[in-house]
């Protein structure tokens, strides 16, 4: 319903300015400095609403919103030429720097330059995968670095500094930048990679796959193979059969299927009655949709969806082809998805076997280090002076890698041309199914070696990416580096926690799971008397996929494997472990888990240098033990530690005491979320014991003694939670030996 009345208010506001007296004297006004000069085919933009005076008045006005609210009225902003004087991609982004330090105490410092028209700047934090809850700091408009100085080792820390500033008419803005920081943090678990091969192409790329296989091990993947048909043409029923292949592993798999690599031509699903770049009708109807495979639980039907499209009949909608209706994802996407299909791309010059080939070459060369790269990023926006600074998505957070310096404008197809690869490219600009205006064609991703590995594109119509000589699919077929491919800009991808360890897949995920209703991270940018407003257009839809491997991360190099993993079991109550060093580790990490669980415990949280780890808190039953070796990585953002081949071994414990870990510590908050009291619940071994609730930023605002040493067992404690401001927080139980935590949400 609230997007209905947005898009009713948006068109009404469209509307009431075209019957402005000045809409005819338009096409006799020279442009003015600092304006954007359009040229629209009126008739091929049915709901071209808006013209010069137009975005003039809307984006300058408090009914900004109204523009960048719905996309049939952003004018076909995605075909249209400017001229740019203002950058709205930098001037709504903070490229930040970071410093960290681990003495005489760990801190990390955030650091951004000057800008001349911010009224104020807010800080979040929260740590990786949790929403941001508060402000943790407000600081005044001279402000140029916040110190963080609540950090723990290990912990990986996701940053959002906010500005709010004013134009020089006194018009209100705000500006984002986001980083991932840590110290020796530990990456999220990668669990298992299901790899669907084209049943045509598996056997004529079994030496390319085995080498696919054998790198995905090397860091940390537990790999499956499975087998789809070839699908050339649009099939709605082979669809249906991939995903329940799909759904088979996942659940047969114990539910730890965390990326999906389609490999040749697997049936592409399509979805939906949209057009994300505006030009309807032309280009409104179904859009391929890759993610529906990683939505697990989500249902999608084929009952109602209706669209003719004559210009590109593969968009067509009717009641039982096989497309789906949603417009958006049924439920989130649990799996990351990326696709590796050359078909139809006859302008490469190569078929589609030897580009199959070429691309593993190229994604072994640059996992092992054979590819130099240097961290940098190069932008080449040719949409500058759109408002709604579709190349936000470079400049708010790829400075994560490099540094605040590594960041720079420039042109794909000139300053990408020599080696070391940039590790980022971002272009963008009016487009066509095979090219980008400002950037290029398809045809010189043949011509040009262009030098890259992550790369985003975002113009008219090539985000529809299974076309013929797609632009996007093009930049992965190219030689010699590029290795994936995203329609970045709407929405907005944020890849900052690859820093951290992260996979591209994992930025892809987050990108398709925003949602409009959360604006820590905005997928489109739109403002209202200096308050950011997420953008409901484009959040969640389905379009949004990755073109390429989404297992590959922003570090290179491979660590060795362990050998000779033992474990024993030793009466009463503990697990030995012994294992033999790994080349290049600089430790390892201890995962656990009991009986059939999926998700495994992480038993040291800073990496053992040790060959050898005692487990003391085991139960009745299988245990299944995981040792990683890890090797330091430093990025602009901190260090991480990356993983390598994964070791398991089964312990079977009986006869286990249960006492002692029965009382070992532990905490419980309910209700969850909270509004008004809480109630604590802890289990003490007799020590004395501290309770704390602390904000996400360190800030202790409850401190007290739980129990003493005279109290065994479990104990409770209430507290008014009225005067806490609504946000995320933690509950800390510690005794000295032990320490217990439990995640609070309170709201209003």
């Amino acid at each position: 319903m609230q997007v209905q009345t947005t898009r009713k208010r948006a068109r009404n506001r469209a509307e009431a300015l075209i019957k402005a007296p000045w809409w005819e004297e338009l096409r006799e006004e020279p442009p003015r400095a600092g304006s954007v000069t359009i040229n629209v085919e009126y008739t091929t933009c049915v709901e071209a609403y808006v013209s010069l005076r137009i975005l003039r008045k809307l984006f300058t006005g408090a009914s900004i919103m109204a523009l960048s609210t719905l996309g049939k009225l952003v004018v076909c902003l995605l075909f249209v030429s400017s001229t740019a004087v203002a950058q709205y991609g930098q001037t709504h982004s903070i490229v930040l720097g970071v410093d960290v330090t681990t003495e005489p105490r760990p801190t990390i410092r955030l650091s951004w330059p000057a800008d001349e028209r911010a009224d104020q700047y807010q800080i979040w934090k929260t740590e990786r995968g949790q929403v941001f809850g508060a402000v943790a700091a407000t600081l005044p408009k001279d402000a140029r670095e916040w110190t963080d100085t609540s950090v723990v080792v290990g912990k990986a820390y996701d940053y959002r500094v906010g500005k709010q500033c004013r134009t020089q008419a006194g018009q209100p803005y705000v500006g984002f930048g986001y980083t991932m920081a840590g110290i020796g943090a530990i990456p999220s678990e990668r669990r298992r990679v299901l790899m669907i091969v084209d049943t045509t192409m598996g056997p004529l790329l079994a030496n390319e796959l085995a080498t696919y296989e054998a790198d995905l091990r090397a860091e940390g993947f537990v790999v499956t193979r499975r087998s789809a048909a070839r699908t050339e043409a649009f099939s709605g029923e082979a669809v249906e059969t991939v995903r329940d292949l799909i759904k088979e592993e996942h659940q047969n798999g114990g539910r730890d299927l965390t990326h999906i690599v389609l490999i040749g031509r697997i049936a592409v699903p399509y979805s939906g009655n949209i057009a994300p770049d505006a030009h309807v009708p032309d280009h409104k109807g179904a859009w391929p949709a890759d993610g529906i495979y990683g939505d697990i639980d989500g249902e999608y039907t084929d009952f109602f969806a209706t669209f003719e499209n004559t210009q590109r009949p593969n968009q067509d909608q009717k009641p039982g082809d096989g497309k789906y209706d949603q417009d958006l994802w049924a439920s989130d996407v649990e799996i990351a998805v990326g696709r590796i299909d050359f078909f139809d791309l006859p302008g490469s010059g190569k078929s589609e076997l030897e580009l199959l080939k070429q691309y593993f070459v190229k994604n072994h060369a640059y996992r092992t280090g054979e590819i130099q790269v240097d961290r940098s990023v190069i932008v080449d926006d040719n949409f500058s002076s759109f408002p709604e600074g579709f190349s936000i998505s470079a400049w708010s957070s790829l400075s994560s890698f490099g540094g605040s310096q590594s960041i720079s404008s420039g042109k794909l197809f000139t300053n990408a041309l020599e080696q070391p690869a940039k590790l980022f490219l971002y272009g963008c600009g009016p487009g066509s199914f095979t090219s980008a205006g400002g950037i290029g064609s398809s045809a010189d991703f043949v011509d040009k070696p262009v030098y890259g590995i992550f790369s985003y594109l975002f113009g008219s119509y090539f985000g529809d990416w299974d076309t013929r000589d797609n632009f996007m699919r093009m930049a992965v077929a190219a030689s010699p580096s590029i290795l994936t491919c995203g329609w970045s800009g709407r929405p907005h991808w944020f890849s900052h926690p690859m820093a951290m360890g992260e996979t591209i897949g994992y930025v892809a995920l987050k990108a398709q799971n925003n949602s409009a209703t959360i604006s820590e991270y905005p997928p489109s940018l739109q403002i209202e008397q200096g308050t950011l407003i997420p953008y409901v257009g484009f959040a969640r839809y389905i379009h949004i996929a990755l073109m390429g491997d989404p297992t590959l991360r922003a570090s290179q190099g491979q660590t060795g494997k362990i050998g000779s993993l033992t474990g024993s079991y030793v009466y009463p109550n503990k697990v030995q472990l012994q294992w033999t060093a790994a080349n290049n580790a600089d430790g390892y990490i201890v995962y656990r888990r009991r009986g059939a669980n999926p998700r495994a415990t992480l038993l040291t949280p800073v990496p053992v240098t040790e060959l050898t780890y005692m487990d003391s808190t085991v139960f009745n039953g299988e245990q299944t033990y995981t040792v990683v070796p890890v090797r330091l990585q430093t990025f602009a953002s901190g260090t991480f530690y990356d993983v390598g081949e994964r070791s398991s071994i089964n312990v079977v414990t009986t006869d286990v005491e249960e006492e002692t870990p029965a009382l070992s510590l532990r905490v419980n908050v309910s209700p969850n979320p909270a509004t008004s009291v809480i109630n604590v619940e802890y289990v003490s071994d007799g020590s004395k014991t501290r309770l704390d609730v602390v904000t996400m930023t360190g800030s202790v605002i409850v401190s007290t003694v739980a129990a003493d040493n005279a109290t065994i067992g479990t104990q409770r404690q209430t507290f008014s939670v009225h005067d806490w401001a609504p946000g995320r927080y933690i509950v800390r139980v510690t005794n000295g030996r032990e320490t217990a935590t439990a995640l609070l949400t309170v709201q209003r």
